[in-house]
């Protein structure tokens, strides 16, 4: 079982931006940012959850605890157009869901996974795709491709 205090400072600051990296990818994989808000909320709740029910001092509750409250960050970066930011993002979330799987146990590993692609999912279909998620449609074509570049990125 691996803990925090397995990763370099900066190791771990690249795996505790995960959250951020997941939610803010798949809210800005529809191309529309402005209701993104109530999507970010539903993943969120998500982190939330595997944060407060992990056991004290494991490393899924490092991970998530406190996931809620991240903020996307691209560094210097300035994507382009959202297929660039969603590259981008992906590229993160791969290397530093490498980091993690280097050093923590296939369960950790697995727990992880599952929960960064269940607070994917709970955020694309937080709202249809419609005028201010009215709609039918819950996930869009560009909220899909980002769902199945997660399942890839996380499952190398």
């Amino acid at each position: 079982m691996a803990t925090k205090s397995d990763f370099t400072d900066e190791e771990w600051a690249k795996i505790a931006s995960l959250p951020g990296l997941v939610i803010g990818g798949a809210a800005w994989a529809d191309g529309k940012m402005m209701p993104a808000v109530r999507e970010i909320v539903a993943g969120g709740e998500v982190f939330a959850k595997a944060g407060s029910t992990a056991p004290e001092g494991s490393l899924v509750r490092d991970v998530f605890d406190g996931a809620s409250k991240q903020k996307l960050d691209l560094g210097e970066a300035k994507p382009e157009s959202t297929q660039a930011a969603v590259e981008l993002i992906s590229g993160q979330i791969g290397e530093a869901f490498a980091l993690l799987a280097s050093k923590a146990s296939s369960d950790e590993v697995a727990a992880v996974r599952s929960t960064l692609q269940d607070a994917a999912t709970a955020t694309v279909e937080r709202l249809g795709s419609g005028f201010w998620g009215s709609g039918d449609a819950k996930v869009s074509e560009g909220e899909q491709a980002f769902l199945d570049r997660l399942a890839a990125v996380l499952n190398p």
